[in-house]
């Protein structure tokens, strides 16, 4: 009865927020369109592209880290729609420059600062949205709602990079059709090697093809500007005073050190978020060990989507009967890892997706952050000042594992070890650091058997199937 209540106000919120969900789709939309063109276009930047990726990926990391404390108390002095409609038309102009020369570095940089500049208003404001509108981050229905919006998001992305993906087939054929030889008498291997000029002109097609899907998305992206600016209701009630630039910067700077309980969560922040700055290693992986082109890179796209959507169809709502979820998760996590590390084949990355999305969506984390964050109260700390201070606390890893990754793959001459060691940092945090943090926060985590938490998932699964339709609640 309970899940059922919770899903009926969910069915009430939901209508309130289809502009914001529209937005959101081509915001996505443009996430996606934008990430399958990259890895075509920046091989055009000249033989030290990887550098230049590379350098642009911690100087972004700089960048938000001077600009997310300004943004985040924006967002929580100025309302949540001016900086969604801001950043989604400066990511759409941002696109469009680049689009306009692949082979320009100064555009590329241009790209890379403006981007990264307007989309973090947009991440935040999102969240911050959202949260206002379903009672806070740590109720059941923000949870139930925003998973809901995952889901459609997936199928959005699942849609474009399928289109995508047809696409880039269709460029890497046209050259082998323009190039066609006549019948010959004599037997030919049945794959024979591509001539030079053929896989320039191939690699021309992929980066055209690419450049389109770049310009698309910045089309996407102002379109979502429009749609934010003309039907999402500001959901900001009371506002918090801004203040002076240096001292916003200094209080997010000082967030996390505020109180004991913030400052357990530290080590759980920066561990486990050790996956997310591998994941140019792991196309790098996937295009040098494997040799992945487009198609490919769509396809584990296509997976991790179609994951995002099946988990909520797996996993019920209420996900409270699994006391270690986050954990677990923390756990497969580091299996992830280490299937990347040890892997002989490149059809084996597709069950990373799968294992990660079967295992999460417990609240635990979020109860953490909820817990951390009143445990010093300040009327100058509202949702955006939380986003701004997450984000800032993990600049020192994406200013310098980039790079760092960069160059332990080329010491090893492989990025295997990268995987062994971003296991070993998240076993880390399953092993060590969240439970000193739960401890620390009087959080109810068991500490105890896994085979709970197993038998735990277990029932809830078989729960789950015996709910028709949930998103039709």
């Amino acid at each position: 009865m309970a899940r059922l209540q919770r899903a009926a106000t969910a069915s009430e919120v939901t209508p309130q927020l289809l502009g914001f969900f529209l937005g959101r789709s081509l915001v996505s939309a443009s996430f996606s369109l934008a990430n399958q063109a990259m890895p075509d276009m920046t091989p055009a930047l000249g033989a030290d592209f990887k550098r230049w990726v590379a350098l642009m990926d911690a100087a972004n990391a700089l960048l938000g880290f001077m600009m997310r404390p300004i943004w985040g108390a924006a967002v929580d002095a100025w309302g949540r729609k001016p900086a969604l409609v801001a950043g989604c038309a400066g990511a759409g102009v941002a696109r469009w420059v680049y689009a306009s020369d692949a082979t320009s570095v100064p555009r590329y940089v241009a790209y890379r600062v403006l981007n990264f500049a307007a989309n973090v208003p947009v991440m935040m404001s999102s969240t911050a949205l959202l949260a206002d509108a379903c009672g806070g981050r740590s109720s059941e229905l923000y949870a139930v709602v925003n998973r809901r919006m995952w889901m459609w998001l997936a199928v959005v992305r699942m849609l474009v990079v399928w289109a995508a993906g047809r696409a880039a087939a269709a460029a890497a054929a046209a050259p082998a059709d323009a190039d066609a030889a006549p019948p010959s008498s004599e037997t030919e291997p049945e794959h024979p090697p591509k001539p030079p000029h053929q896989e320039d002109q191939q690699r021309r097609h992929h980066r055209r093809v690419a450049t389109w899907q770049l310009a698309a998305a910045g089309a996407a992206s102002a379109t979502g500007a429009a749609v934010f600016a003309a039907l999402v209701t500001e959901t900001l009630g009371a506002r918090r005073g801004f203040g002076s630039p240096l001292a916003v910067w200094r209080d997010s700077l000082s967030y996390f050190s505020r109180s004991r309980e913030r400052r357990a969560l530290v080590p759980v922040v920066l561990l486990s978020a050790l996956p997310v700055y591998a994941m140019s290693t792991s196309v790098a992986h996937c295009r040098e060990t494997f040799g992945w082109g487009p198609k490919e890179r769509a396809r584990l796209t296509l997976v991790e989507n179609a994951s995002e959507v099946l988990m909520p169809l797996l996993v019920s709502e209420l996900s409270t009967a699994s006391p270690k979820s986050f954990r677990l998760a923390l756990r497969v996590s580091a299996l992830c890892s280490l299937n990347s590390a040890l892997t002989p084949a490149g059809w084996t990355l597709l069950l990373n997706p799968v294992l990660g999305r079967l295992v999460e969506g417990g609240p635990e984390y979020n109860r953490a952050l909820v817990a951390a964050q009143r445990s010093f109260s300040s009327p100058l700390e509202g949702e955006g000042a939380l986003e701004a201070a997450l984000a800032n606390l993990e600049f020192p890893l994406g200013f310098l594992l980039p790079g760092a990754f960069l160059n332990l793959s080329a010491a090893f001459r492989t990025p295997r070890v990268v995987f062994f060691a971003v296991a070993l940092g998240v076993l880390a945090a399953s092993e060590w650091a969240w439970p000193r943090a739960a401890r620390e926060l009087v959080l109810a985590v068991d500490a105890g058997d896994l085979r709970v938490v197993v038998s735990a998932w277990l029932a809830d699964l078989a729960r789950t199937f015996r709910v028709v339709g949930p998103l039709g609640q």
